[in-house]
């Protein structure tokens, strides 16, 4: 007789559990990119706001505010530079989690499509073992009432 096989469902299920973890990565990836685009943002307006402002008082400030201001203004596009850099390996990240969740649901789907063609198989073998003992049934009654 034909066993049902388990091991479709536990690969399914096994599949479905990293497509899970995955779109949990995928959210806080999506996250830290939301908060890597608004820090952005936000050092992209103090840095234009910082020039703006000391192009107006350049010419009252010194030597040494003038130093100043260059040294914070490297600093805010170093910054900057680290938080584009940033947000380019997030959104790489995102790339690949995607990737990886479209992945891991073709390998879900293959398994799901196993374990429906075995469930389908054992349905269709107990079918045919259920007909035969109809059919075994149908010919002692038969064979029975010929002797009587």
């Amino acid at each position: 007789m034909y066993a049902l096989r388990n091991c479709w469902s536990a690969l399914e299920n096994k599949a479905e559990q990293k497509i899970q973890a995955l779109r949990s990565q995928g959210l806080k990836a999506q996250e830290m990119l939301e908060n890597l685009q608004s820090s952005h943002a936000r050092l992209v307006f103090l840095y234009e706001e910082y020039r703006a402002q000391s192009a107006a008082a350049l010419e009252l400030k010194g030597m040494q505010d003038a130093l100043n201001q260059r040294q914070f203004m490297s600093q805010l596009q170093t910054l900057r530079d680290r938080v584009d850099s940033d947000l380019q390996q997030t959104q790489k990240q995102i790339d690949v989690v995607a990737q990886s969740i479209q992945m891991t649901e073709i390998e879900r789907l293959k398994m799901k499509t196993l374990r429906e063609n075995d469930l389908a198989e054992h349905n269709r073998l107990l079918a045919r073992a259920e007909q035969r003992r109809m059919d075994e049934v149908g010919v002692l009654q038969f064979n029975h009432s010929n002797r009587s």
